[in-house]
Protein backbone atom coordinates (compact mmCIF):
# COMPACT_ATOMS: atom_id res chain seq x y z
CA UNK A 1 0.00 0.00 0.00
CA UNK A 2 2.41 2.15 0.91
CA UNK A 3 6.00 2.85 -1.53
CA UNK A 4 8.14 3.09 1.63
CA UNK A 5 6.89 -0.43 2.46
CA UNK A 6 7.17 -1.94 -1.01
CA UNK A 7 10.75 -0.80 -1.13
CA UNK A 8 11.52 -2.90 2.22
CA UNK A 9 10.12 -5.49 1.09
CA UNK A 10 11.59 -5.61 -2.49
CA UNK A 11 14.72 -4.94 -0.66
CA UNK A 12 15.10 -8.08 1.69
CA UNK A 13 12.83 -9.95 -0.64
CA UNK A 14 14.47 -12.99 -2.77
CA UNK A 15 12.42 -12.33 -5.56
CA UNK A 16 13.65 -8.83 -7.50
CA UNK A 17 11.86 -7.49 -10.14
CA UNK A 18 8.24 -8.78 -9.30
CA UNK A 19 5.21 -6.39 -9.09
CA UNK A 20 3.57 -6.91 -5.27
CA UNK A 21 0.01 -7.01 -5.51
CA UNK A 22 -1.66 -5.58 -1.61
CA UNK A 23 -1.60 -8.91 -0.50
CA UNK A 24 2.02 -9.68 -0.99
CA UNK A 25 3.09 -6.35 0.73
CA UNK A 26 0.78 -7.03 3.69
CA UNK A 27 2.54 -10.36 4.17
CA UNK A 28 5.97 -9.09 3.65
CA UNK A 29 5.15 -5.94 6.07
CA UNK A 30 4.12 -8.14 8.69
CA UNK A 31 6.82 -11.08 8.30
CA UNK A 32 9.50 -7.98 8.75
CA UNK A 33 7.67 -6.64 11.55
CA UNK A 34 8.03 -10.22 13.44
CA UNK A 35 10.94 -11.10 12.23
CA UNK A 36 14.05 -11.50 14.26
CA UNK A 37 15.81 -8.91 12.81
CA UNK A 38 18.68 -7.10 14.25
CA UNK A 39 17.17 -3.53 14.63
CA UNK A 40 20.52 -1.88 13.01
CA UNK A 41 19.72 -4.21 9.89
CA UNK A 42 16.10 -3.06 9.42
CA UNK A 43 17.61 0.47 9.83
CA UNK A 44 20.27 0.18 6.99
CA UNK A 45 17.43 -0.87 4.61
CA UNK A 46 15.78 2.49 5.32
CA UNK A 47 13.18 2.47 8.19
CA UNK A 48 13.85 3.21 11.66
CA UNK A 49 12.49 1.41 14.73
CA UNK A 50 10.12 4.34 15.23
CA UNK A 51 9.22 4.25 11.85
CA UNK A 52 8.52 0.51 11.72
CA UNK A 53 6.13 0.92 15.12
CA UNK A 54 4.10 3.90 12.99
CA UNK A 55 4.15 1.40 9.93
CA UNK A 56 2.86 -1.32 11.81
CA UNK A 57 0.23 0.40 14.06
CA UNK A 58 -1.18 2.03 10.63
CA UNK A 59 -1.70 -1.38 9.29
CA UNK A 60 -3.19 -2.34 12.17
CA UNK A 61 -5.65 0.55 12.13
CA UNK A 62 -6.56 -0.38 8.34
CA UNK A 63 -7.14 -3.81 9.50
CA UNK A 64 -9.60 -2.99 11.79
CA UNK A 65 -11.32 -0.43 9.59
CA UNK A 66 -11.54 -3.23 7.09
CA UNK A 67 -13.20 -5.42 9.38
CA UNK A 68 -15.90 -3.12 10.93
CA UNK A 69 -16.67 -1.78 7.26
CA UNK A 70 -17.02 -5.53 6.40
CA UNK A 71 -19.47 -5.77 9.28
CA UNK A 72 -21.56 -2.65 8.28
CA UNK A 73 -21.38 -3.90 4.68
CA UNK A 74 -23.05 -7.25 6.50
CA UNK A 75 -25.34 -5.49 8.44
CA UNK A 76 -26.33 -2.94 5.48
CA UNK A 77 -27.22 -5.81 3.01
CA UNK A 78 -29.96 -7.68 6.32
CA UNK A 79 -31.40 -4.35 6.46
CA UNK A 80 -31.92 -4.20 2.13
CA UNK A 81 -32.88 -7.81 2.54
CA UNK A 82 -35.20 -7.46 5.37
CA UNK A 83 -36.84 -4.45 3.02
CA UNK A 84 -36.86 -6.58 -0.38
CA UNK A 85 -38.65 -9.39 1.89
CA UNK A 86 -41.41 -7.46 2.62
CA UNK A 87 -41.90 -5.31 -0.29
CA UNK A 88 -42.28 -9.00 -1.92
CA UNK A 89 -45.05 -10.07 1.19
CA UNK A 90 -46.59 -7.18 -0.37
CA UNK A 91 -47.70 -8.71 -3.30
CA UNK A 92 -47.96 -12.40 -2.05
CA UNK A 93 -50.79 -14.17 0.01
CA UNK A 94 -50.95 -12.89 2.71
CA UNK A 95 -50.77 -9.30 1.75
CA UNK A 96 -54.28 -8.51 2.96
CA UNK A 97 -52.48 -9.38 6.34
CA UNK A 98 -50.16 -6.42 5.51
CA UNK A 99 -50.87 -2.47 6.43
CA UNK A 100 -50.05 -1.03 2.79
CA UNK A 101 -50.66 2.20 3.74
CA UNK A 102 -48.41 2.67 6.49
CA UNK A 103 -45.94 0.08 5.24
CA UNK A 104 -45.10 1.38 2.34
CA UNK A 105 -43.64 4.50 3.32
CA UNK A 106 -42.13 3.28 6.20
CA UNK A 107 -39.97 0.44 3.51
CA UNK A 108 -39.47 3.77 1.09
CA UNK A 109 -37.88 5.76 4.33
CA UNK A 110 -35.38 2.79 5.59
CA UNK A 111 -34.74 1.94 1.87
CA UNK A 112 -33.99 6.21 1.32
CA UNK A 113 -31.82 6.04 4.46
CA UNK A 114 -29.40 3.24 3.25
CA UNK A 115 -29.03 5.26 0.01
CA UNK A 116 -28.62 8.17 2.13
CA UNK A 117 -25.41 10.19 3.30
CA UNK A 118 -26.03 9.43 7.05
CA UNK A 119 -25.80 5.66 5.92
CA UNK A 120 -22.76 5.93 4.27
CA UNK A 121 -20.58 7.97 7.03
CA UNK A 122 -22.67 6.25 10.12
CA UNK A 123 -20.40 3.72 12.30
CA UNK A 124 -21.43 -0.08 12.60
CA UNK A 125 -23.37 0.81 16.15
CA UNK A 126 -25.49 2.96 14.41
CA UNK A 127 -26.14 0.45 11.50
CA UNK A 128 -26.63 -2.17 14.16
CA UNK A 129 -28.93 0.34 15.52
CA UNK A 130 -31.22 1.13 12.68
CA UNK A 131 -31.23 -2.50 11.77
CA UNK A 132 -32.75 -3.19 15.06
CA UNK A 133 -35.26 -0.42 15.21
CA UNK A 134 -36.36 -1.58 11.77
CA UNK A 135 -37.04 -4.70 13.18
CA UNK A 136 -38.99 -3.47 15.93
CA UNK A 137 -41.10 -1.49 13.96
CA UNK A 138 -42.25 -3.73 11.43
CA UNK A 139 -42.90 -6.16 13.58
CA UNK A 140 -45.16 -3.59 15.60
CA UNK A 141 -46.50 -3.02 12.04
CA UNK A 142 -47.44 -6.35 10.67
CA UNK A 143 -47.75 -8.37 13.69
CA UNK A 144 -50.58 -10.38 12.05
CA UNK A 145 -48.12 -11.53 9.13
CA UNK A 146 -45.66 -12.27 11.07
CA UNK A 147 -48.16 -14.38 13.23
CA UNK A 148 -49.48 -15.95 9.86
CA UNK A 149 -46.01 -16.92 8.86
CA UNK A 150 -44.56 -18.10 12.13
CA UNK A 151 -47.64 -20.52 12.28
CA UNK A 152 -46.71 -21.25 8.59
CA UNK A 153 -43.12 -22.40 10.11
CA UNK A 154 -44.30 -24.33 12.38
CA UNK A 155 -46.18 -26.08 10.17
CA UNK A 156 -43.29 -26.97 7.74
CA UNK A 157 -40.98 -28.14 10.83
CA UNK A 158 -43.68 -30.74 12.36
CA UNK A 159 -43.83 -31.78 8.74
CA UNK A 160 -40.27 -32.51 8.38
CA UNK A 161 -40.17 -33.49 11.72
CA UNK A 162 -42.92 -36.26 10.93
CA UNK A 163 -41.59 -37.17 8.01
CA UNK A 164 -38.25 -38.07 9.74
CA UNK A 165 -39.74 -39.92 12.25
CA UNK A 166 -41.81 -42.01 9.64
CA UNK A 167 -38.09 -42.58 7.84
CA UNK A 168 -36.53 -43.96 11.19
CA UNK A 169 -39.00 -46.55 11.36
CA UNK A 170 -38.81 -47.73 7.99
CA UNK A 171 -35.09 -47.92 8.48
CA UNK A 172 -35.89 -49.94 11.72
CA UNK A 173 -38.64 -52.22 9.94
CA UNK A 174 -36.57 -52.78 6.77
CA UNK A 175 -33.39 -53.76 6.86
CA UNK A 176 -32.67 -53.31 3.08
CA UNK A 177 -34.33 -49.40 3.54
CA UNK A 178 -31.57 -47.02 4.00
CA UNK A 179 -28.20 -47.98 4.63
CA UNK A 180 -26.39 -45.13 6.31
CA UNK A 181 -23.05 -47.07 7.01
CA UNK A 182 -22.99 -47.75 3.31
CA UNK A 183 -23.94 -44.46 1.85
CA UNK A 184 -26.85 -45.55 -0.49
CA UNK A 185 -30.47 -46.24 -1.21
CA UNK A 186 -31.03 -50.37 -1.66
CA UNK A 187 -34.73 -50.00 -1.34
CA UNK A 188 -36.92 -51.64 -4.37
CA UNK A 189 -39.12 -49.17 -6.22
CA UNK A 190 -42.42 -50.08 -7.14
CA UNK A 191 -42.38 -50.73 -11.16
CA UNK A 192 -45.45 -48.77 -13.32
CA UNK A 193 -47.59 -51.30 -14.38
CA UNK A 194 -48.30 -49.95 -18.09
CA UNK A 195 -43.83 -50.45 -18.64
Amino acid sequence: RMPLLQTLVEDISAIKGFKMDDAALACGAAILGTSEKDPEEIKAIGMSEEEIKIAQKNEENMANDDKEKEAKEEKLNELEGIILSMRSAMGGKSSSLLPSDILSPYLNEVEDWIYSEESSTSNLEKMCEKLEKTKRDLKEMCNEYYAEEDKKRMKIEEALEEEAKRAAIERQNDPNALDEEMDRDSRKMKKPKGI
